[in-house]
């Protein structure tokens, strides 16, 4: 069933050993902020690069050792394995890449590819809150996704929102903080944006 917000968080076996000090920290950040909270595993081993990785299967089993600890004290969080099936990869070809006759399993270094789109499909939410495994936030405010959101009703024609990854100018100035963003100068809402964040939307 969809729901207003989700969380929805990417991981892999390797990344066992920051999880056990980073996941219970944005659990509380942001858990109980949404209505949903997704956890998902990619457990497909990549055949190239460094997603390769030693101990595997230990790592693999002491991620989930982790993870599901949480559980019990976040009733609204599920834990998905990444499905690779030619039925998932096709719901996820039609809904984020419908003018592609395929979409690779991986990135070109092994990296995750299908699996970040899975975890989208999955948290099936009108607003997703989506995040790797390895994040820290500072401020701890129970109120960032509902601003966030009220933003995104004022203002229909943005399509993203990201917070700032490092402490504002002085000024608030946004210069060269999004510089692979070159059409985040066509946003309007200059107040907004240096206050809290940098929205992108296109004509």
């Amino acid at each position: 069933m969809t729901v207003r917000s989700a969380l929805q968080i990417n991981m892999h076996p390797l990344d066992a050993r920051h999880v056990a000090h980073t996941l219970g920290h944005e659990l509380e950040v942001w858990g109980r902020q949404v209505e949903r909270v997704t956890l998902t595993i990619d457990t497909k081993r990549s055949l190239t690069g460094r997603y390769r990785g030693a101990s595997y299967d230990e790592n693999r089993k002491q991620l989930f050792d982790h993870i599901e600890t949480f559980a019990a004290r976040f009733s609204n969080l599920e834990i998905v394995e990444v499905d690779y099936s030619p039925e998932a990869r096709e719901a996820v070809r039609r809904r984020y890449f419908d003018s592609s006759a395929d979409v690779p399993e991986k990135a070109y270094d092994g990296g995750p590819l299908h699996a970040y789109f899975y975890g989208l499909l999955r948290a099936d939410a009108d607003y997703i809150l989506h995040m790797d495994s390895d994040m820290l936030f500072g401020g701890g405010s129970q109120a960032w996704l509902d601003e966030a959101i009220g933003w995104f009703e004022q203002t229909p024609r943005c399509a993203i929102r990201q917070s700032i990854a490092r402490t504002p100018t002085v000024d608030g100035a946004l210069a060269d903080l999004h510089r692979y963003f070159p059409e985040a100068t066509r946003c309007r809402d200059r107040r907004a944006l240096a206050a809290d964040y940098l929205g992108l939307w296109f004509p």
